[in-house]
């Protein structure tokens, strides 16, 4: 492999991600002073922890007591974010909500930026084939994407989702599947991208992997239903449900925060596309059969964690921007490897590129963040048709 590519390819990724940067850093500068103020994610977080540790953890799932203690704890607003969570995570949180709403988003803010490093330094071994673009290609990666920006802002937990996908993949490159499958349990408290990947590893017959992930998904769960009781985990489907189908006005939306234009999905794609034609349940059901072929599809494919991840993103009934920021896994080992024979991976190369620049291209044109799929759809065929898997207990990329 040389140890750089021709001058005009790395003249160009230099431009954009430049541009990439000087957005993130603009919009972070913006965006801060307002979160800092109440009105960002963090709030729901924040306020979760409070309750696990006053000893309400019977009402996460209660909306109008979300309501109440993010009222109280954090800023007056009209409507609450649900926290809609395994409880596990809530407990995570406590410590923080010991500190003031500003305090303990500024040390969570710390943490992210930490957990950034620790992700970065985890994926760096399997990045280095990216330096023919430039030594600085493989941080890029990671300060110039605009998820990371966004979960940054938020208070997000997307970051911690991102460093659990990084070590589940150093996991399976090192053959170690039962340890992987524990590690991804790790991230059930966004289970609508943990379970799909795990449904993939079990079609693909990776045994020890899904018995790994198996066990400790039943721990964390018994764990959650510890922290709230059962009555109140019983009506947690009841909440999922309610959060997720019950969305056919513009008020219940604005009521849950839940916008399926904004997500970068199949749910959101299907929503702008066929939205004002279809009813909410012909939506839905058209979400349902989309996420399943497109699953079925994968499942055929071979066994791969990049394919997992993309999958897993697009047919993820509620996935957000931030959560995007897994995309960096699969986007930093296809381009790698796609720089040791770029002649013939020139078009997955240009089509990771284009993923990589689109969020920050539609925080611009009205945050219309569901067009993302449009563009993973083919990068996940690219990705299934190659050779890019886990294969007798490693990984080939």
């Amino acid at each position: 492999m040389p140890e750089t590519l021709p001058k005009s390819p790395r003249t160009i990724v230099a431009a954009l991600m430049t541009a990439l940067l000087v957005a993130q850093l603009a919009i972070c500068v913006m965006a801060v002073p307002i979160a800092m103020s109440g009105r960002a994610d963090f709030r729901q977080l924040y306020t979760a922890g409070n309750m696990v540790r006053s000893g309400h953890a019977g009402q996460l799932y209660d909306y109008d007591a979300s309501l109440h203690f993010q009222n109280a704890l954090v800023s007056p607003e009209a409507v609450a974010l649900p926290f809609d969570h395994l409880a596990y995570e809530a407990a995570l949180f406590a410590p923080l909500s010991l500190l003031t709403y500003r305090a303990a988003y500024a040390a969570f803010f710390a943490l992210n930026f930490l957990l950034l490093g620790l992700a970065f330094q985890m994926l760096l071994p399997r990045l280095r084939k990216l330096f023919p673009l430039g030594r600085w290609m493989p941080a890029a990666l990671f300060v110039c994407f605009l998820p990371v920006a966004i979960a940054l802002i938020q208070g997000q937990d997307s970051i911690i989702l991102l460093v659990v996908m990084i070590a589940v993949s150093v996991s399976l490159y090192s053959g170690r599947e039962t340890i992987a499958g524990t590690l991804l349990a790790l991230a059930l408290f966004k289970f609508q991208f943990a379970i799909p990947i795990a449904l993939l590893f079990l079609a693909w017959r990776r045994w020890r992997f899904v018995a790994g992930f198996a066990a400790a998904g039943m721990l964390l769960t018994a764990i959650s239903v510890w922290i709230v009781g059962i009555e109140s985990f019983m009506s947690y489907e009841g909440y999922l449900v309610t959060l997720s189908m019950k969305l056919s006005t513009e008020a219940q939306r604005l009521r849950y925060g839940v916008y399926p234009g904004a997500m970068p999905n199949l749910r959101g794609l299907a929503y702008i596309m066929a939205g004002a034609r279809l009813s909410s349940a012909a939506l839905q059901a058209t979400t349902v059969a989309c996420s399943g072929l497109l699953l079925l599809w994968a499942a055929k494919r071979r066994a791969s964690f990049s394919l997992a991840v993309c999958a897993a993103l697009l047919v993820s009934y509620h996935g957000l921007i931030h959560d995007a920021v897994i995309l960096i896994v699969p986007m930093g080992l296809i381009l790698a490897k796609a720089i040791e024979n770029l002649s013939n991976k020139i078009p997955v190369a240009a089509t990771a590129l284009i993923i990589f620049a689109a969020p920050t291209l539609l925080f611009f044109c009205g945050q219309r963040y569901s067009l993302l799929a449009a563009a993973l759809l083919p990068f996940l065929l690219m990705i299934g048709e190659g050779d890019d898997r886990v294969s007798s207990g490693e990984v080939t990329l």
